[in-house]
């Protein structure tokens, strides 16, 4: 069968939205460059991966859902959707057809028009100085952070977590560090780059703890329902939409935390405490050591994160001003 629904997004449309960095991040169009820069502009997902840092397939197919839908969020573009009714991610950016199991990825038309309006003509030969450019990059990530492939990693069960309720607050700590309470120095880039690497991370390490988690309760037709891209959309409040074994929803904010003082510390948005007390079956599920290849997650009910556990960490800043009136002088 091959897929070849319309999609209302023309060249140029596609041009804008290559050069929008709010739409089209940085990996996102590592990926897509590789599809165009392949033969008939055409290759599957699994034949990409050993052109990226990537391990497994399963993170190329929810990185372009996540363009995807940000892509559809842009131009409220109609997604084309399958004969279930839900929509089909992946051809939004891409043409498709199954043959002997397999499923090639071809780039639209009107997005191989837009690449060579940015790029320029591609003889479909790959260009080779650019993909190892882009692949020591992300080698370069992963050696700065010391973090293991992850396909190394041992994927654990989520098990629930105890709180200890005797003591609701935790104890405020300064805000400086260093001798003689001199503020430490932070590199806000290195770390924000850090943070994001990990939480990343733990969304895989959780996403596949919940497949292991129904498939240990015997339901793998719930497993194969679970949907890792909610978190391309932060109106959701959560990262990952999972299933009980009742088969009701189960929304799962994951946060990669530190252990500090006997407390799991991390950040949480407005946004996600609002969701975590007002929505049903709504979980935070915390991944201790996501950096490393032996990870443990633990997950409490969003209505037990007491706001007594809360402290503010930036301000919103209101500053009253007037308008002075300046007068002219008058000279001679």
């Amino acid at each position: 069968m091959f897929y070849n629904d319309p999609l209302d997004i023309n060249a140029d449309a596609w041009t804008e939205l290559l050069t929008n960095n709010d739409v089209t991040t940085e990996q996102d169009m590592k990926i897509l460059k590789i599809v165009y820069e392949s033969p008939n502009h055409e290759i599957r997902a699994s034949e990409i991966v050993p052109m990226t840092s990537y391990t497994h397939h399963g993170p190329i197919n929810l990185q372009i859902s996540r363009f995807s839908k940000r892509v559809i969020k842009e131009t409220r573009a109609r997604t084309p959707l399958g004969k279930n009714g839900k929509p089909r991610w992946w051809h939004v950016p891409f043409l498709g057809y199954e043959k002997d199991g397999r499923f090639p990825w071809i780039l639209r038309p009107e997005l191989v028009t837009a690449f060579e309006n940015i790029f320029g003509r591609c003889s479909t030969k790959r260009k080779t100085q650019d993909l190892e450019k882009s692949l020591e990059e992300d080698r370069t990530t992963l050696i700065e952070l010391s973090l293991p492939s992850e396909s190394d990693i041992k994927i654990p069960i989520p098990e629930p977590l105890s709180i200890d309720k005797a003591r609701q607050k935790k104890e405020k700590t300064s805000l400086k560090d260093g001798e003689n309470g001199r503020s430490k120095q932070i590199d806000f880039d290195s770390r924000n780059k850090a943070r994001a690497t990990l939480g990343a991370r733990a969304e895989f390490i959780v996403y596949h703890a919940e497949i292991k988690r129904l498939v240990k309760a015997k339901k793998p037709e719930l497993a194969k329902k679970i949907d890792p891209t909610i978190s391309s959309n932060p109106d959701f409040g959560y990262d990952i939409l999972s299933y009980n074994e009742d088969g009701s929803e189960r929304k799962i904010e994951v946060k990669a935390v530190q252990v500090t003082n006997g407390c799991y510390s991390f950040f949480i948005s407005e946004n996600q405490w609002q969701r975590s007390q007002s929505t049903k079956n709504y979980f935070l599920y915390f991944v201790v050591n996501a950096g490393e290849t032996n990870p443990k997650v633990r997950f409490i009910s969003g209505k037990d994160l007491n706001c007594d556990y809360l402290h503010p960490s930036e301000y919103k800043a209101f500053v009253p001003f007037s308008i002075v009136k300046r007068t002219r002088k008058n000279t001679i």
